[in-house]
Order: structure tokens, then sequence, then C-alpha cells
């Protein structure tokens, strides 16, 4: 078995494609990530999460120093 994989993998290069293949998805993956970091749309939505977990955290500051009041 060994021996007719390794034929077919010299015969038809099929390590040398798999590497190619693995190679260039990598780097569209990469490309698209940095895309979608650079791009405008997720800089907004950061800033706008950003600004829900300050409101969320305020209120529970709120909250908590109201149960402390003496």
């Amino acid at each position: 078995m060994e021996v007719v994989v390794k034929s077919v993998n010299e015969k038809n290069h099929v390590a040398e494609v798999t590497k190619t293949a693995a190679l260039y998805t990598g780097r569209t993956a990469v490309s698209a990530a940095n895309a979608v970091v650079n791009s405008s749309y997720f800089a907004r939505g950061t800033l706008w999460a950003s600004d829900v977990f300050t409101h969320a955290a305020n209120a529970t500051a709120d909250l908590a120093n109201r149960g402390v009041t003496k």
C-alpha cells in the first residue's frame, strides 16, 4: 500500500500540489482577515461594541454603589 501511495505521489506530484494549495489558502485567509480588520465597518463596529461595554460597566458600577450606601 505504501509503495502505491508513493508511486502515485511521485507520478502526479500530489504532495507538491497539496502544499501549494495549503499555502494559497493560508495567504487568502490572511488577506481576507486583513481586509476585514482594515475596513471602516469593522472600526465602527469595534467602537460601537466598546461603547456598549462602557455603558454596561458604568451601569453595573452604579448598581453596585447603590447597594453600598451607608
